[in-house]
């Protein structure tokens, strides 16, 4: 156009237009990701509880501490005393606790 107003003002549109265009695609672009992000944390958080549920516990019982008493020898004073107890694994507290009573304390 011949008139220099019309050319400064068609300059600034074009420019402003440019503008538009930069932060359209900016938001766009700001939009996917933020979808994206939000995709990738429900994903993460879906993997951490699978992780939860195949993980042990770490509160599970770990190794129990040794006997303080010589299971053998209790279980031998508990069939001589027609008392029950089981041929294998924890002696019951009852029949460690009578043993005790009944047999005198090692010397140190």
């Amino acid at each position: 156009h011949d008139d220099p107003d019309v050319r400064d003002q068609a300059a600034r549109a074009r420019a402003t237009l440019t503008g538009l265009r930069r932060r359209h695609a900016a938001d766009q672009e700001l939009a996917a990701i933020t979808t994206e992000a939000e995709q990738l944390e429900q994903r993460l958080a879906a993997l951490r509880a699978r992780e939860a549920e195949l993980a042990p516990s770490k509160t599970a019982k770990g190794k129990r501490k040794a006997a303080d008493y010589p299971a053998a020898e209790v279980r031998a004073w508990a069939k001589e005393q027609g008392i029950a107890c089981p041929p294998v694994g924890r002696v019951p507290k009852a029949v460690v606790e009578a043993w005790r009573k009944a047999t005198p304390a090692p010397a140190p």
